[in-house]
């Protein structure tokens, strides 16, 4: 005999079926660019990783990330904070 699920777990599983969906949503309309300046770290063979691996950098390197939203064209830049002193000199 099946006992229907209490209200309060619907509505969760419900709640967090929508924040999936939203984050796929903007996952998809958002276009995420970083640059990176600095080393790299290869693996042991001197290879990049490989492509479902993450790459690792050394803890000197500087980034510059730049989210684009491509539906309502929202443009956001993070730069790090060394880029500014060096635009000084």
């Amino acid at each position: 005999m099946n006992h229907p699920q209490p209200v309060e777990t619907v509505t969760v599983q419900r709640q967090n079926l929508l924040a999936k969906i939203a984050a796929l949503i903007d996952s998809i309309t958002t276009l995420q660019v970083v640059t990176a300046i600095g080393p790299l770290r290869l693996d042991d063979g001197g290879q990049l990783p490989a492509q479902n691996q993450p790459l690792r950098f050394a803890p000197e390197t500087r980034f510059i990330v730049t989210r684009l939203q491509l539906v309502q064209g929202d443009i956001v830049t993070v730069r790090d904070p060394a880029f500014d002193s060096e635009d000084q000199q």
